[in-house]
Parts: C-alpha cells; sequence; structure tokens
C-alpha cells in the first residue's frame, strides 16, 4: 500500500491544505505548531476515526482538531492498493457511528459507503496495533497496552506457524474442546459414544439371527460355485472361437497392415536420415526458413553492392580531381560500359532461348505422360484366364458360365488397353533435360546479375568522374566528407550481410553443413524434394491409418502377429457354428444359475447379510475405539497445543530479534550487533565486543530511541510478511538523535523505503539537510 495524497479542507489549523506523498521516502519538516502532529492526527483520524472522547480537550481528538472556524472537519487521502488506485473521503462529525466516510476505486469510478474503522480492513490491524507498529512517535513504544500487543504476538505467531496471519490458536483449542465434548459431555449425559455402544448391541442380536438362516445357503453356494466353473469354461472357450472370427477381418486387413508397418519404418528412416541438429526434420517449414534467410541475404549484399559503389564513385571522383586525368577516365569507363551492354545483349538473347527450350521440352514431357505405352500386363492376364475358363465350360456343356466368363475376358482385354502405363524411361530422359536447363537458366542469370552488377558500378564511376571534372575546392571537401559517410555505411551493411550469412549457415549446417553460399542454393532444390518426400510418406501413412479406423502401430503389429500363418486355412463359417452353439450352452447355464440365485433370495429377504452385519459391527467397534481415542488424544492435543504455543512464542521472537538485531545494528553504523526482545516487546541492547545485553534503560535517548524504531520497523516487515506492505509514519521519530546518528538514520531509512513508504513529519532543519542528502522527497510545510 502507498499513500499517494491528502486533501486537508478542514482540520485543526489547516484548511484546504493538499500533501503530495508520491514518493517512497517522505519527509515533511516544519516548525513547531505548524501542523505536522495535525497532519499526523488527520492521517490516523481518517483511517480509524476516534472512539468516544473524554470531555478533556487534550484526549479528544475531535474537539483537539476542531476546525477554529467552525466549519466542518473533512478531508480526503488517494492511495493505492494491491494495484488499484482508491480515495477515502471522510467528513467528521461527533462520533464514528455519525461519521460518513465514502471510498472510491478511482480506476473504475465506483463509490462505496465504509465503515468509520477502514483501516482494520486496509491494514488487518486494530488502532492500538496500528500506533504500535508503523505509526512512531517520539516515545519509543509508549504506554503499555496488553489487547495490542496481544494482536501483534498472534500475528507474529500465525505467520510463524503457517505463514498465514488469520490462523489463531484460541480457536484451534477450542474446536478440540467442542469436538471432545460432542463425543463425551462433562456432565456424564449421553454423547455419540453412549449412542454408538447401544447400537451395537442390536447389531450383535441380528447376526444372531441372520447367521442361523445364511447356514441353508452353504448349499446353494456350491451348486452356484459349480455351474459357475462350468460356464466360464464355455466362455473361454467361446473367447477363443470369437478371437478367431474377430481375426477374419484383420486377416483380409493383412497387406494393408504390413504396407502400414512398412511406411512407419520408411518415416523413421526418413526421419533418422533427414534429421536436424534440434532435433527436428527437414520440412516446409525448414525450407522456407532458408529460403527467407537467403533472401535478406542477397537483399544484404545488393545494399553492400550499392554502398561499394557509391564508395568507388566517390574515391574515383576524388581521386579524378586531384590528378587532373578525369576526361580520359571518363573515356575509358564509357568503352568498358559499351562492352558489357553488348555482353549483357548476347546473354538476353541466350537466357530467351534457352527459356523457349524449357518450355518445349515441358510441354513435351507432359504429352508423354499423357501418352499411354504397351498394355496393362495384370489385366491381360486376367482377360487370358477368364478366356481360358470360358472354353473349359463350354467344353464341359455349361454354355451361361461360359458366355459370363466370355464377357470378363472382354472386359479385361479392354482394360488393358485403356489402363495402359506411360512411357517412364521416356519420362526420366525428360525430366533429366529439363534439369540441365533448369541449371543453365540458373547459370545465366547469375551471369546476367554479374554484369548488371558491373554496369552499376561502371555507371556510378563514370557519374562521379563527369561530376568532378568541374568540381571546386570546397566541393572537394563535401565529396571527403560524404566519402567518410559513405564508408562507414558501407562498413554497417557489410556486418549486415557478414550477420545474415552466419544465421544462414548456422541455419543450413543444423543439417549439412555448406562452405559457400552457391552451395546452399545449389542444393535448395534437393533440401525441397527431401521434404516433399518425407510430406508423401506422412501422406501415404496417415491415409492407411484412416482406412484401418485409426489403429495404433502397437495394436498394428499385436493384429499382424496374431493372424496365423496358415490363416488361409481356416474355416470361418464352421467356427462361427461352434461358438454360437456354445453361447446356447452358456445362456442355459445362466438361466438355471438365475432361478436358483431367485429361490436361495427368497429365502434370504428375511435376513440381513452377516458379512455386512459383521463388517458393521466391526466398524462400529472400531468407530468407538477410535472415539475413546479421540478423547484421550483431545486430551492430550490441548496440553501439547498449550505447550506448543510457548514454544512458537520462542520461535517467532527470535526471528523478530534477529530482523530487529540487523536494523539496529545497520542504523547505529555497526556500534550495536543484536538485541533481545521480551513478550512485552521490552528491549535488551547487545554492544558489539561486550558480552550480553544491556536493559533499554541503561543506554542514552538517542540510543534507546534507535532500538525502538529498529523493533517497529522490523515488526512492519514480519506482519506485512506475507500480505501487502503499508507505509511506515514518523513523527519526529528522531528528535533525541544527535546528527551522525541522525544522518545514519536517514540513510538507512532511504534504503529500507524501497519496500516500505515511509512518511516522517521533523522539526529539525539540520534533519531535513540530512534527507535532502539521502535522497528523500523534502516539503516545507
Amino acid at each position: 500500500m502507498k499513500i499517494g495524497k491528502i486533501n486537508i479542507v478542514s482540520f485543526g489549523g489547516l484548511k484546504n491544505k493538499q500533501i503530495d506523498f508520491s514518493g517512497d521516502f517522505s519527509v515533511i519538516y516544519g516548525d513547531n505548531e505548524n501542523g505536522k502532529s495535525t497532519v499526523m492526527a488527520f492521517i490516523k483520524m481518517m483511517f480509524y476515526g476516534t472512539e468516544r472522547g473524554s470531555s478533556q480537550i487534550s484526549k479528544n481528538p475531535r474537539k483537539k482538531y476542531a476546525p477554529w472556524d467552525g466549519s466542518p472537519m473533512a478531508g480526503s487521502i488517494d492511495f493505492e492498493a494491491k494495484g488499484k488506485n482508491y480515495r477515502l473521503e471522510r467528513e467528521f462529525k461527533s462520533s464514528n457511528s455519525t461519521d460518513r466516510a465514502v471510498l472510491t476505486d478511482l480506476d473504475l469510478g465506483e463509490k462505496a459507503v465504509v465503515p468509520p474503522d477502514i483501516g482494520v480492513k486496509l491494514f488487518g490491524l486494530s488502532v492500538g496495533a496500528f500506533e504500535r507498529s508503523v505509526f512512531i512517535g517520539q516515545s519509543g513504544f509508549g504506554e503499555s497496552d496488553s489487547a495490542a500487543e496481544g494482536e501483534i504476538n498472534g500475528k507474529l505467531s500465525n505467520i510463524a506457524l503457517s505463514g498465514d496471519e488469520s490462523v489463531s490458536y484460541e480457536t484451534v483449542n477450542r474446536r478440540l474442546e467442542k469436538a471432545r465434548l460432542a463425543i463425551m459431555s462433562k456432565s456424564g449425559r449421553a454423547g455419540e459414544y453412549d449412542k454408538n455402544i447401544k447400537l451395537l448391541n442390536g447389531l450383535k442380536e441380528q447376526l444372531n439371527a441372520a447367521e442361523a438362516i445364511y447356514k441353508a445357503h452353504g448349499d446353494y453356494t456350491e451348486y452356484a460355485a459349480e455351474l459357475t466353473e462350468n460356464t466360464e469354461k464355455q466362455a473361454a472357450k467361446a473367447a477363443e472361437l470369437k478371437k478367431i472370427i474377430n481375426s477374419e477381418q484383420d486377416i483380409r486387413n493383412a497387406a494393408k497392415l504390413k504396407e502400414m508397418l512398412a511406411a512407419k519404418e520408411e518415416l523413421d528412416k526418413a526421419k533418422e536420415e533427414f534429421c536436424l541438429s534440434d532435433g527436428g526434420v527437414i520440412d516446409d517449414m525448414y525450407v522456407g526458413k532458408v529460403k527467407m534467410c537467403l533472401a535478406k541475404l542477397e537483399a544484404a549484399a545488393e545494399k553492400l553492392n550499392d554502398k561499394t559503389a557509391e564508395v568507388q564513385r566517390l574515391t574515383v571522383g576524388i581521386e579524378t580531381v586531384e590528378d587532373k586525368g578525369g576526361r580520359e577516365k571518363a573515356e575509358g569507363i564509357e568503352k568498358e560500359i559499351s562492352a558489357l551492354n553488348g555482353k549483357m545483349e548476347e546473354l538476353e538473347n541466350k537466357i530467351t532461348e534457352s527459356r523457349n527450350n524449357f518450355q518445349n521440352l515441358k510441354a513435351t514431357e507432359n504429352a508423354v505422360k499423357r501418352k499411354k505405352h504397351g498394355i496393362n500386363t495384370a489385366f491381360a492376364a486376367a482377360s487370358i484366364i477368364a478366356l481360358f475358363a470360358a472354353l473349359v465350360f463350354l467344353i464341359i456343356k455349361m454354355q451361361g458360365i461360359a458366355v459370363i466368363a466370355a464377357a470378363l475376358a472382354a472386359a479385361f482385354l479392354i482394360l488393358s488397353f485403356i489402363l495402359r502405363p506411360a512411357d517412364k524411361r521416356a519420362l526420366t530422359e525428360y525430366e533429366n533435360r529439363i534439369k540441365a536447363y533448369e541449371t543453365k537458366l540458373d547459370n545465366l542469370q547469375s551471369d546476367k546479375s554479374g554484369v548488371l552488377q558491373q554496369l552499376s558500378i561502371l555507371s556510378a564511376r563514370l557519374e562521379a568522374v563527369n561530376t568532378s571534372i568541374n568540381m571546386g575546392s570546397a566541393a572537394l571537401e563535401n565529396q571527403r566528407k560524404l566519402l567518410l559517410d559513405s564508408e562507414k555505411a558501407r562498413a554497417e551493411s557489410e556486418q549486415a550481410y557478414k550477420a545474415a550469412e552466419k544465421t544462414l549457415f548456422e541455419l543450413d549446417g543444423s543439417y549439412k553443413p555448406a562452405v559457400s553460399v552457391e552451395e546452399i542454393k545449389a542444393e535448395l532444390n534437393t533440401l525441397a524434394e527431401k521434404a516433399e518426400q518425407i510430406k508423401q510418406i506422412k501422406q501415404r501413412l496417415n491415409y492407411l491409418v484412416r482406412d484401418l479406423n485409426n489403429i495404433s502401430y502397437d495394436e498394428a503389429r499385436e493384429k499382424l502377429a496374431a493372424i496365423p500363418d496358415n490363416y488361409g486355412k481356416t474355416d470361418f463359417e464352421a467356427v462361427k457354428a461352434e461358438y454360437e452353439k456354445l453361447n446356447l450352452q452358456i445362456n442355459a447355464n445362466k438361466q438355471r444359475l438365475a432361478a436358483a440365485k431367485a429361490e436361495d433370495n427368497a429365502r434370504l429377504n428375511s435376513a440381513c447379510d452377516p458379512n455386512k452385519l459383521k463388517k458393521e459391527i466391526g466398524e462400529l467397534e472400531s468407530v468407538c475405539k477410535r472415539q475413546a481415542e479421540f478423547c484421550r488424544a483431545a486430551d492430550m492435543a490441548m496440553q501439547a497445543l498449550r505447550d506448543s504455543f510457548a514454544e512458537l512464542r520462542r520461535s517467532y521472537g527470535s526471528e523478530l530479534e534477529n530482523k530487529a538485531g540487523k536494523i539496529f545494528a545497520g542504523i547505529t553504523g555497526g556500534a550495536y550487533s543484536g538485541m533481545q526482545i521480551s513478550k512485552s516487546f521490552d528491549i535488551s541492547a547487545e554492544k558489539c565486543d561486550v558480552f550480553g545485553g544491556k536493559d533499554i534503560a541503561y543506554l542514552s535517548s538517542g540510543t534507546a530511541d534507535q532500538a525502538y524504531l529498529s523493533l517497529r520497523l522490523a515488526l512492519s516487515e514480519l506482519i506485512f510478511l506475507s500480505s501487502d506492505n503499508i507505509p511506515v509514519f514518523l513523527d519526529d521519530a528522531l528528535a533525541q538523535y544527535d546528527d551522525g546518528r541522525a544522518k545514519k538514520a536517514l540513510e538507512y531509512l532511504k534504503g529500507y523505503s524501497k519496500n516500505h513508504q515511509i512518511i516522517m513529519f521533523t522539526c529539525h532543519n539540520s534533519f531535513f539537510d540530512f534527507a535532502q542528502e539521502a535522497g528523500a522527497d523534502c516539503k516545507r510545510i
């Protein structure tokens, strides 16, 4: 939690006063009677109000801080809690019950009327615990307040025990005592234990009656066991037959199962062969990344060439001006450009010619794919077999079947010509020639790019020479500056090119390291083919898996292994007939067993189950035993709880002493090493290199204030360890300090404010200066 700003409409002698506390460490300076204590009282009363006051003005804040001009006492505080911004507005009247307090959620614009002691909810502390922990004045711990000390001790013990300040020793003790009395009351009247004893005796009587009836149940049990055993043997035999019947479809799918497992093995080998160093596999995404890296590299190379040409142009221009030979250089460059233009025209003609040849080859290849070659041997063989069968049936005078066989022979013959395969040898030859033309076109395009690059460089040089022929000294100096800028830009472009090249080689090297960019470009098509190969295998495998009802690979292996070697000789019709016969016998046995069971159940309807009764009796006896043991254990637990709480106080007391001791050492600059703290927060200080502790009463008032400040800060840290930190308020808490002590304390508080907001009021001008040096947000009131 953090206080942002307060707005005092009217409170005591202050009117329309606004103070900003947005910093982590705010120090407010003012002379006595300037309103420092009034602001502190305003902050506390905004969150807690006041109890019904005394008639004495000094003991009644509502009277003490009533506005001098008689106007209503009111104000507001802006603060942040748990990441949300709020504004608390309050109009003070005669008491807490008549005050009006409104809390506004500044983020959502929602308002709600809140209790007058809203500080209890916001800080998790009563007003007494608030005053004895984070609301620090000049007088150490002030008067003893057993309720506030008990609240602070309770929070510390709960945090030490469970990390949760909501757990209570008293609550646990009350629950234990209540649970024990519910079982065995102190008055001796019947509790749950006595009721269970009475119920136990009734159950034992029912058991004696039921055992007589269940003696006759034994004969039925023997008969049912024999019949059940016979039925189970028949069911096991039926299950074996059912397994054979179920394997019929697996046998029919044997070829697909084998093909699926073969495709899986092929995919595993391909993944192993085309595996990347990061565990991935060559796919379309990987190929796309390589292409993208190549494109980035080419763009970087183009930029580098442009900058190189620019540097060269400027260099040539400067050199031309300096050596006065510009016209001769221009003529030489023009000749070189003319020669390159001729070469470019020649390359364009070759590229056009190669592209036309490439397109013609592609058209021819498509025609070859559409053109069928030879006949389909499978259908031709089927046609011959069908024709032979027709002759056989004709010889044995089965004309009807002979006609059907002849028709099938004709159909197979027609299909053998329709479904002819393409000429694979011709297709392979055309594919090789197409790849050769693709390579040739790539080389011609590469040569063209080289010529274009040379033309660009020469054109830039020619422009530089022509520009520099009439260049004066001022322009020459400007060109030199441009050259420096261009050389810097070229170095940056070269660095970008190297970075892109490194990324490309790292990506390509995850599969197979290359020695040059040209090698990567050359193998890009190969990578794409490998990615396509894995993709085709996956598609074929997915098709097989779907066709086999999404069967897993392990299930496919099991089904294939379960298929007998002589599966072709299995008479499935005979197996099915035997299976149906066994099922009829099993159903007949089940009917006899059901009839016997119904007769037995009719006898047992009037009796309870002895086993169930025994179980209930055993459970109830266990319950009675546990109840008696619980009462004894509860007595022991309550005693142990009382002993444990005393031990726990020593545990969290040690943590409080350690934390307060460290803060004390920091504030005193290491002069004191620690402190001992009693349950009522009395302090004994331990000085460095001096054995034993010294009661706070023996120390100087400045050291005593340092010790109490350390205790307050340690309490604040521990109490709010598992919740939102709240601000620490100091009202001239350093009043007894000398300058050296004050300076050290302010430096320490600045560091402490990183986790806890600190708002400090002082009337000491030197402390105000020390706070500014320590980096505090300082204001004068």
